[in-house]
């Protein structure tokens, strides 16, 4: 699982930025042809190496999203792009909710390699689709490519999660983790240092400090806590709490309530973002989201994780399909690519580091609640935080950059 959240935040931001310059429909194939390498390898996998190897390569089809958002905001009538941009940015929910039940029952049915076979195929028919339906969309920016800040953004994410892992295997104040967490920080400096000065940067920070993206980073930060952290975290307290010696096709079918859900709560969100404005569905998905921890915090039992995981579906869904439309209808159409994609890794950090901070205070304590106060926590303070962030014309309906009707 770290070889996959690890290149897909490096490869989110950067592919989604090269999108921008050279191309997004060749940036979102080379996306999914790294995806199926990756999936056949771990699917024919003779020894674990060769299965982190091959979750690796997956990760780069983590860049789809930046990708499939520039390319909706800039060839979609105007009328049609809020929906669309929900149903997209909801399939990161779906397809984390959905593969649950369906990975418990092909591993209870036919074997664990079908789980990388049966995404194989589906990145074939993807590739098939994209090279019939999307345009290149070239920028027509000839200035050099920003290799160094590429180089600097990948070293920031990759030591910053290994260092993450490492507190919650080892603990947060060993020399691994807090030298980690240092280079981080440093390569982290030295990556603004160099975006702001160069002539073309990969990712323009300056952006990224601009209205509304503070808003989205933060809201991505703390719905991924929710939808990776916290859910991610569930089936090994269902196992160890419930006492039903539940296989995994049974905890997997606690997931479908979420899923079916998902589905419903994903072409709304976005119609109404791209009606009443995405800012006010974000600060509600931000809201649901959080007030969802409260039953399971409460009642520690089974029925009461199915309603929790129904009402999160709910609010993590309405964020996540605001957050791309909050950010394209906003910001230069030709950096859509590379802020949305930095706007992607806000949501898998954010999942990171509550999956991390969960499993050491489960670690700690033995007890999933104080991981869901804790939780509670975090997102109260989200969301009074993002409730006081300044708000402009672009976060409405007024979109600052032109849609193609």
């Amino acid at each position: 699982m770290l070889a996959f959240i690890l290149t897909s935040c490096s490869a989110s931001p950067i592919l989604g930025a090269l999108g921008d310059r050279v191309g997004r429909r060749r940036m979102l194939q080379f996306s999914l042809l790294a995806f199926l390498i990756g999936s056949l390898i771990s699917g024919f996998a003779t020894s674990i190496t060769m299965v982190i190897a091959g979750r690796g390569l997956q990760g780069v089809g983590g860049a789809v999203f930046p990708l499939a958002f520039s390319v909706i905001g800039s060839d979609l009538p105007r009328r049609r792009v809020g929906m669309a941009l929900g149903l997209v940015s909801s399939s990161f929910s779906v397809g984390g909710v959905v593969g649950m039940p369906l990975g418990g029952v092909i591993m209870d049915g036919l074997s664990w390699r079908w789980c990388y076979f049966l995404p194989a195929g589906l990145a074939v028919v993807a590739l098939v689709l994209v090279q019939g339906s999307v345009r290149q969309g070239v920028s027509g920016d000839k200035r050099s490519i920003d290799v160094l800040g590429g180089v600097l953004v990948a070293g920031w994410l990759t030591t910053l999660l290994l260092g993450m892992t490492s507190g919650a295997q080892v603990g947060w104040t060993s020399v691994p983790t807090v030298s980690l967490i240092g280079v981080a920080i440093v390569t982290f400096a030295a990556w603004i240092v160099i975006e702001l000065r160069v002539a073309a940067p990969l990712i323009d920070v300056r952006l990224l400090a601009r209205t509304p993206a503070p808003l989205a980073s933060l809201a991505a930060l703390a719905t991924g806590w929710v939808q990776i952290g916290v859910i991610s975290l569930l089936p090994v307290h269902l196992g160890a709490a419930s006492g039903l010696d539940l296989s995994a096709s049974q905890i997997g079918l606690l997931y479908v309530p979420g899923f079916a859900v998902a589905m419903i709560v994903a072409p709304i969100g976005g119609a109404l973002g791209g009606r009443h404005g995405y800012r006010p569905v974000l600060l509600a998905g931000l809201g649901l989201a959080g007030a969802s921890l409260i039953l399971p915090a409460l009642v520690d039992e089974p029925w009461a994780f199915v309603v929790f995981l129904g009402v999160a579906m709910s609010g993590v869904t309405m964020a996540f399909s605001a957050l791309p439309g909050l950010l394209v209808t906003s910001l230069p159409g030709d950096v859509a690519g590379g802020i949305t994609g930095m706007n992607t890794v806000f949501r898998s950090v954010g999942g990171a580091i509550g999956a991390q901070v969960g499993a050491t205070l489960m670690g700690v304590s033995g007890s999933f609640g104080v991981f869901l106060w804790v939780s509670i926590a975090v997102m109260a303070i989200s969301l009074v935080v993002s409730i006081l962030l300044p708000t402009n014309a672009g976060e409405s309906k007024a979109p600052l950059i032109e849609l193609n009707s």
